[in-house]
């Protein structure tokens, strides 16, 4: 199957729809029928067949007004009279977003050469063989059609160094749905970063809930003790000490679930308000595997903190407990449970925190390129000319065309076409200098739309562009740095690439100032700003996108209608969309504003989460020094004294917590900022993190000093007597 977007024209009305063009197979496999009328059928595919097609339920009701008579009308889709044989039922979007349904071209499915056209491919994997036989099966049959079909092995045979790769291919796999839907091995590292968060989140509940629970239990343990010493019946002490923490477990289970279920549901408008169509699979929801996961921690809660320590005492030797917390039976270095909890909780809130702070900043940072004001008067459009309708000189022909009938409009200004290529390096190769990760661009147009002025040379111009000339204009700044000494016009460079195909030179024609306009989109790119750039002339090429960009002169809607209209005059049946950057600028910001939220809402969640677990641990290991503390000050230690003890041991616990988070997160600072060119986290975002440190550090301490503050409010004889 092959996606594509293509517009519906039904009684003047028309609209954009994602369609999918596949095989008749695909309604089996995904083992669905019509709703109404009957899904695609193998005649469908032959080349003398009536073009059909199948639309999907949300489309049925929006655009067909929901009449069931729309199933044998025709409608026009991309300018080609169609008939509907069907609707597909309600949520129905297999394989992504599909909306409507088209058959796939006998051409493709029975190739009679080796033209390049891509297509994707799924199927069911039969019971009685592996995955892994599956790969070698895919891999038999490529080298099969490796030796039917040749590769071309001329590099002046291919557009780009991509198509070069993509039709040398003589191997392949397979993989999962759920892992294609993911975006693969990029995708899976995402899914586990947020697992992990997850996961950090959870076991910081877990200690926190666990802690604070455990204290509330010590807490009568020597009333329990003393019940037991009396003869009252262990199963009615066992559960009237566990009823309590069993209450609180299910109620706040049940509050969590309700809350979730509230969360996800704004999660999925959240999703939705961003996106037109969302993937059928991407929807967020409680199933049966989070509510078994909310059963087993609630009835696992109460049991291990509540159940367990009171069957401990019961069978066990009460006296001690009874004890426990006098005299001789607790020291200052004792409870050491309690402090590797708070080991354990200082370093899991740190690295929450770290990491809601790198990508806060990665987020703010990318906040920056987008709310940048230059660029505010500009129309944006994209298209993309299939090689299979347009041959190298007709694409040329187009584009120069579309440039021509720009120029002359009164209301655009600053017409151009450009292909970005991204990050390249550069070597000159006249002095053997070279420069890395260098915008590079493909132009057909005025780069003053870009906010460049020429300095010295000449444009690219359309001459450059028919011809395939090897020529460049680059910025005054990579010119300084490869020329420093001298003019850069007629020296030459290649772009390196990772390629045994010898790149040609390109010698230098002009050479432009630098432009605030492509540091913006580079750091739209790369989150860091690049000023060094490389102009090339446009080349056709089928599988990259055009942008289109031109600047109004005051009237924005009806330089878009130009726009438009330019596209339209030259191909009707082109798939494009034209919108103002200050638009796609809101939207952008809409996005981050919205994670930059979510990542300052979980970030306090958790702060606020460990501060209580991280006080409820403290003051728990503080109560049970009261007569450690009493006997001391009666033997005439001072307050200032102890204060400073337990507030020194309070800060190694600290210590100790964040350098366990520094050692664990130091990876990951390698990977991100050290071991490549990223700066997602400049001065300020340093800054922000080491603040953050010094707050948990300082709720720490305050969390040991006033419940020290409170005991020495008592007289040591008081102290003495505490129970």
């Amino acid at each position: 199957y092959s996606s594509e977007d293509v517009y519906i024209e039904r009684q003047e009305l028309v609209t954009e729809v994602s369609a999918v063009y596949t095989e008749w197979t695909m309604f089996q496999l995904s083992e669905t029928n019509a709703l109404i009328g009957r899904t695609l059928q193998p005649f469908d595919h032959r080349e003398d067949a009536e073009p059909v097609a199948l639309i999907g339920f949300n489309l049925w009701q929006s655009f067909f007004d929901g009449a069931e008579s729309v199933v044998g009308s025709s409608v026009s889709i991309n300018d080609v009279l169609t008939r509907i044989v069907g609707i597909m039922p309600e949520g129905y979007l297999f394989p992504d977003t599909a909306q409507l349904w088209l058959p796939i071209s006998d051409s493709i499915l029975q190739p009679l050469n080796n033209d390049l056209i891509l297509v994707r491919a799924f199927g069911k994997l039969d019971e009685a063989y592996t995955r892994k036989d599956a790969n070698d099966e895919i891999n038999r049959l490529m080298l099969r059609t490796r030796e039917l079909y040749p590769a071309e092995t001329r590099a002046d045979f291919y557009d780009s160094e991509i198509l070069r790769r993509i039709n040398q291919v003589d191997s392949g796999h397979v993989t999962t749905f759920q892992m294609r839907n993911m975006g693969g091995v990029p995708g899976l590292i995402a899914l586990g970063a947020i697992n992990l968060l997850s996961l950090l989140v959870f076991l910081l509940a877990c200690i926190n809930v666990g802690a604070l629970l455990l204290s509330r239990v010590n807490e009568r343990l020597r009333d329990v003790s003393i019940r037991v010493a009396l003869g009252a019946p262990r199963r009615r002490l066992l559960l009237q000490t566990m009823s309590e923490s069993m209450a609180i477990s299910v109620l706040g289970g049940i509050i969590a679930v309700l809350l979730a279920g509230i969360g996800l549901e704004l999660l999925n408008f959240f999703i939705s308000s961003l996106v037109e169509q969302a993937q059928f699979w991407f929807v967020f929801a409680i199933d049966s595997s989070t509510l078994l996961a909310v059963v087993v921690f609630v009835v696992c809660t109460p049991l291990i903190t509540s159940a367990l320590p009171c069957w401990r005492i019961i069978n066990g030797d009460f006296n001690a407990a009874m004890s426990d917390g006098t005299r001789g039976a607790q020291g200052l270095r004792s409870s050491k449970f309690s402090k590797l909890l708070v080991i354990v909780a200082i370093t899991l809130v740190t690295l929450l925190l770290y990491v809601g702070s790198v990508v806060g900043a990665g987020a703010y940072r990318f906040k920056q390129a987008l709310s940048v004001t230059d660029g505010e008067d500009q129309i944006l459009s994209s298209l993309q000319l299939s090689s299979t309708r347009y041959s190298d000189e007709e694409q040329i022909g187009f584009y120069r065309s579309l440039l021509n009938s720009l120029e002359q409009s009164p209301d655009v200004s600053t017409p151009l076409l450009t292909v970005l290529r991204g990050r390249v390096n550069v070597d000159a190769l006249t002095y053997g200098t070279s420069a890395q990760s260098v915008v590079s661009t493909e132009v057909l147009g005025s780069l003053a739309a870009y906010g460049h002025q020429l300095l010295e040379g000449r444009p690219i111009n359309a001459g450059d562009v028919v011809t395939g000339a090897q020529v460049a204009v680059i910025s005054s700044s990579l010119a300084n740095r490869l020329w420093p000494d001298r003019s850069a016009i007629g020296q030459e460079l290649r772009i390196s690439e990772d390629t045994q195909v010898d790149t040609p030179s390109l010698q230098i024609v002009g050479v432009v100032s630098d432009s605030n306009l492509t540091e913006i989109m580079s750091r739209q790119l790369f989150l860091n700003s690049i000023t060094e750039a490389i102009y090339t002339p446009l080349k056709p090429s089928d599988m990259d996108e055009v942008i289109i960009q031109v600047a109004h002169r005051g009237d924005e809607d009806r330089t878009a209608s130009e726009l438009h209209r330019a596209i339209q005059n030259l191909d009707s049946t082109l798939i494009y969309d034209v919108g103002a950057w200050e638009s796609r600028i809101t939207a952008g910001n809409r996005a981050i504003n919205s994670l930059i939220g979510v990542i300052i809402g979980c970030g306090l969640f958790s702060f606020l989460v460990a501060i209580a677990g991280i006080y409820g641990l403290t003051k728990n290991f503080i109560d049970l020094q009261v007569q450690e503390i009493g006997t001391r000050r009666a033997l005439g230690a001072a307050d200032t004294k102890l204060q400073r003890t337990f507030v020194f041991e309070g800060g190694k616990q600290a210590l100790i917590g964040f350098v366990a988070a520094l050692i664990i997160t130091s990876p990951i600072t390698f990977f991100l900022f050290i071991g490549t060119e990223l700066t997602v986290v400049d001065t300020n975002g340093a800054l922000v993190i080491a603040a953050v440190a010094c707050i948990l550090l300082g709720t720490v301490l305050s969390a040991i000093v006033h419940p020290i503050r409170e005991i020495l409010k008592l007289e040591p004889i008081e102290a003495l007597r505490h129970q």
